[in-house]
């Protein structure tokens, strides 16, 4: 793996690697003892270099948004495919830190283990964090598609990372991030999720909320008000 030369600067794509290498091998495979009590999406939207981050905490039982942080600054690092930690995250983990309670799950668009180094977004905040964390993406980066008893997951080296709900375009993939394992997935995504296709509610707070104050749209007060969508996982 090569150096680059950007309008960033050089990057030291090496080092980046091998830095994702020893964050994935702190990376813990382990079941969850007891359902969460919130799931805090996180999501980025951009104008130009400028990044928006917004982390959004979900209350499991009733849906409702309990909490937003938000956070926005210059993006040092390009867009490039498997090394999207390094773009997002500074700014992902400034709006986390920015909120009163931070405990629960983190939900984060990008991917966990489906990753060259078995160190997506997901993953590398999980670690650096130390919380539970599931990656959310409507594409595969990374691994195969393997059905198996009626169920599709995501295999990476022979072992299983992820699942896959919905089909088509419609498809999302979900992986494990940190201190989650294979079965939590789909339990705490379906309960997060309206319907199959739609994007769990974490994450299109997230998307939603990221996207409108890169717009300029400061308030957050009609967000916390409007927090609890209509449809219910399951209707």
């Amino acid at each position: 793996m090569k150096n680059m030369v950007s309008r960033y600067g050089a990057l030291d794509l090496s080092r980046a690697a091998q830095a994702q290498i020893i964050i994935s091998r702190k990376v813990s495979i382990e079941r969850l003892g007891r359902e969460p009590r919130r799931v805090i999406g996180l999501d980025v939207s951009y104008r130009g270099d400028y990044g928006y981050a917004a982390a959004v905490s979900i209350d499991y039982a009733t849906h409702e948004i309990e909490e937003i942080g938000v956070a926005e600054g210059i993006t040092f690092f390009p867009y490039i495919p498997g090394f999207l930690a390094f773009r997002e995250a500074p700014l992902m983990i400034k709006a986390f830190l920015s909120l009163k309670t931070r405990e629960g799950i983190l939900m984060v668009n990008g991917h966990g283990l489906a990753h060259p180094r078995k160190c997506g977004i997901a993953s590398y905040l999980g670690v650096v964090l130390n919380m539970p964390s599931i990656g959310i993406a409507r594409s595969l980066l990374y691994g195969e598609v393997r059905r198996d008893g009626g169920r599709e997951y995501i295999v990476v080296d022979g072992r299983y990372v992820g699942i896959v709900i919905g089909s088509g375009r419609h498809a999302i993939y979900i992986t494990i991030g940190n201190k989650v394992d294979i079965d939590d997935l789909e339990a705490i995504v379906l309960k997060m999720m309206p319907r199959k296709g739609e994007l769990p509610l974490p994450i299109y707070w997230a998307d939603r909320i990221s996207r409108q104050i890169s717009r300029g749209k400061r308030s957050l007060d009609s967000f916390l008000k409007q927090g609890r969508r209509s449809i219910e996982p399951g209707q």
